[in-house]
């Protein structure tokens, strides 16, 4: 969601930006220099926009600090914004563009080309089951794989990196396309009829690549961090929390059933074509 305030700042700054983040951010944006995320930058303004306390700690030193003041972290920046509860991700990444005197406008958007992988099935649809952070795993993404199996649809499986072995309780007969890089990620998902997935990183690759993602949603909020069709189990007192752990058996999730899903995604195949 970070990627048109990220272009802007590139347009703005030419050959002074640093991306200070994982090594797929390399990916994203060829070219642009990378810092780790543990890393200590050595630059004149740090725009944060991850919204943890951790990140403003890190970067304290810096002469200038611009973002939004999650998670008590307002004192650690110079330039503090505040924090508003209805407010969608994309609008708050535009804001800090304001306050950076840049006009951050658009959707996140893909352009890395690319050929999907060969050999899948006609008419795939892909299913993304992981996230790094438990409270948005839906927990049944086999037993939807299997129900699209009896109805004659063929499933794949795509995750992160590192993210095969986490998975393969879930995947087993399935096929599994571990950690593709991002121009065949794009490709394979734009390939697909539907595409499946958590409310994850897969899921916003996805929009950005002009796919609209059928996304679970539990503990986080589409009105915050959506993209695509949102899913919604029935409300639960405790949610949308954004946790990193659940203390109440992941209720939101469980209570969202293998049928809904499997209609919704059997609703689209009757009205999609066959291929994009």
């Amino acid at each position: 969601m970070a990627e048109p305030l990220i272009r802007a700042l590139l347009a703005a700054n030419p050959g002074q930006v640093v991306v200070h983040g994982p090594g797929w951010a390399s990916s994203l944006f060829p070219g642009v220099p990378r810092l780790p995320p543990e890393s200590r930058p050595d630059a004149d303004v740090g725009v944060l926009l991850k919204p943890s306390f951790g990140a403003a700690f890190r970067w304290r030193f810096l002469p200038r600090r611009v973002g939004v003041a999650h998670a008590r972290r307002g004192w650690l920046l110079t330039t503090p914004l505040p924090v508003v509860p209805a407010e969608h991700r994309r609008e708050e990444y535009q804001r800090v563009g304001r306050a950076l005197g840049l006009d951050v406008a658009g959707a996140p958007r893909y352009e890395g080309g690319g050929a999907a992988p060969a050999g899948l099935e006609a008419g795939f649809v892909v299913l993304n089951p992981w996230s790094p952070s438990p409270t948005v795993r839906w927990p049944y993404f086999r037993e939807l794989a299997l129900a699209l199996r009896a109805a004659r649809v063929p499933a794949v499986f795509v995750c992160g990196p590192g993210e095969a072995a986490s998975i393969a309780a879930i995947t087993r007969d399935f096929p599994l396309l571990p950690a593709l890089p991002f121009p065949a990620l794009g490709a394979l998902l734009r390939a697909a009829r539907v595409v499946v997935s958590n409310d994850s990183g897969i899921a916003h690759f996805a929009a950005a690549n002009g796919v609209e993602p059928l996304v679970l949603h539990g503990s986080t909020d589409p009105a915050r961090t959506g993209v695509g069709q949102p899913l919604v189990g029935p409300p639960v007192w405790c949610g949308p929390c954004y946790r990193k752990w659940c203390p109440f058996g992941l209720r939101c999730l469980r209570q969202l059933p293998v049928e809904r899903v499997l209609d919704e995604v059997l609703a689209r195949l009757r009205v999609l074509p066959l291929a994009r």
